[in-house]
């Protein structure tokens, strides 16, 4: 960035130059103000330092307490919209760490409703074109970068996050024993795939003994043909073993077959997920 910084400088100096000191203060209400923005103030210092140590999931959740404590009163809201800046800045760092799409989604809305007030807190209309152009470039690299994600994911074929969906909250999986990331334990579509392929065979085991079943509860040439009763009950022992075939013969194929189609597809690629990649510098201006 051109004077982002310089920009970014001026406005920090503004939080404790620019304010009147408390003697000044013709009032409570004025105290209040005074007492709010200083505790913006210092949510957002300690918010920076969190930044600053790669911790951004904790920058956000400081500047955020920063936005709120902004006191509803014009000086209050001229500094918002920074709030909201840092806050998305903060959300594509953490997208280069966790790999969760979301925090991209939430950068992008975030610098959306910053850009609709570049006019009101920039009185230069220069200063406010190249600010503008700025944040739309910005706006402009997220949407290619959400471009990409979506065509990756449907070249892989897994799904793309639900709307709203988002994990930034949970902590990063570790890596696990081979390396790749988000592998803490055995791959749960392998487990589900083998539990899948263990009831298929539990299936088939009823499928054959039903049939076994079947074919002796069909022999009635040992029972008189006076004794009723001895017959029915065979008869009924048949109807038993038939549902037992029955069910085995539904069964049996699609437990098999949905279990090893797991299996195959965990054994071919990594789970996706949440990938942690090297730290990079994005030289992105904080202000406030």
């Amino acid at each position: 960035m051109t004077s982002s910084t310089s920009r970014s400088l001026c406005l920090v100096l503004a939080l404790s130059v620019g304010l009147p000191g408390t003697t000044a203060l013709a009032g409570p209400a004025e105290q209040t103000e005074q007492a709010s923005l200083e505790e913006a103030e210092r949510l957002h210092r300690q918010g920076q330092d969190r930044y600053d140590t790669a911790d951004f999931q904790g920058a956000i959740s400081l500047w955020t307490e920063a936005y709120s404590a902004l006191p509803k009163t014009p000086r209050g809201a001229a500094k918002k919209p920074f709030v909201l800046y840092n806050i998305a800045s903060a959300h594509e760092r953490a997208f280069e760490i966790y790999g969760d799409v979301a925090q991209l989604k939430q950068a992008r809305a975030l610098l959306v409703k910053f850009e609709l007030t570049i006019d009101e807190i920039y009185g230069d209309p220069s200063e406010a074109q190249a600010e503008r152009d700025e944040v739309r470039e910005r706006i402009a690299a997220i949407d290619a970068r959400l471009a990409k994600h979506a065509e990756q994911a449907e070249a892989s074929g897994e799904p793309s996050p639900k709307p709203g969906a988002s994990t930034q909250d949970e902590p990063d999986p570790p890596a696990s024993d081979d390396g790749r990331p988000g592998r803490t334990g055995p791959d749960p579509r392998l487990v589900s795939g083998a539990v899948l392929i263990a009831l298929g065979g539990g299936a088939g085991a009823v499928l054959l003994a039903g049939m076994g079943l079947g074919a002796k509860a069909n022999d009635i040439s040992a029972i008189p043909p006076t004794d009723l009763d001895m017959r029915e009950s065979q008869f009924d022992r048949g109807r038993t073993a038939n549902t037992m075939a029955i069910v085995g013969a539904v069964a049996t194929p699609l437990l098999l077959g949905a279990g090893i189609a797991l299996v195959v597809l965990a054994k071919r690629k990594p789970r996706s997920g949440r990938r942690a990649t090297a730290l990079t510098p994005m030289g992105l201006a904080l202000r406030f």
